[in-house]
């Protein structure tokens, strides 16, 4: 084999192992800014809801649920969650 076609080898062999490196960490990086984001967006939403007013009142009823669950399955369909819990 000649020495050029060796060294043709080589530095695709290297570039193809850079770009794999680099294709690696960025799609690490990139879920990793996907999964705070959506940690974000969560809070954010639970946090919204917290301060309904009439999710405040529902508390004070004896059964909260029926007032609270219509509002937060509407709540969940508008902002295309899987669910919402309460804790």
């Amino acid at each position: 084999m000649r020495l050029h076609t060796k060294l043709m080898a080589g530095i695709c062999i290297l570039i193809f192992v850079i770009v794999g490196i680099f294709e690696y960490t960025f799609r690490d990086m990139i879920e990793a800014n996907l999964k705070h984001e959506k940690g974000t967006k969560a809070l954010a939403v639970a946090e919204a809801i917290s301060y309904m007013p009439d999710i405040k009142e529902a508390f004070y009823t004896k059964e909260p649920s029926k007032i609270i669950q219509p509002i937060v399955e509407k709540i969940r369909r508008q902002v295309d969650a899987e669910f919402i819990v309460d804790t």
